[in-house]
């Protein structure tokens, strides 16, 4: 016989981005930088080397690719 009430998993809220966090990011000089309000990208914070460092990488040289060739317009 259990001695305690067995615990209810709750499935994650599937319109919350999952893994995903918001940063922002201060560039030294913006002035020289040149971006267009509204430009965006893809950036990635790497703890350690390795595999997964690597497919990240070229997951965000993918994403780069895509967006250059076909651009979302707004």
């Amino acid at each position: 016989m259990p001695t305690d009430v067995i615990p209810k998993f709750y499935p994650a809220d599937p319109k919350q981005p999952q893994g995903e966090f918001a940063v922002k990011i201060y560039l030294d000089n913006p002035s020289i930088v040149g971006l267009l309000i509204g430009a965006q990208g893809a950036a990635a914070i790497y703890t350690s080397g390795g595999g997964f460092a690597a497919l990240r990488k070229i997951t965000i040289r993918m994403h780069s690719w895509i967006n250059w060739l076909y651009p979302m317009p707004f």
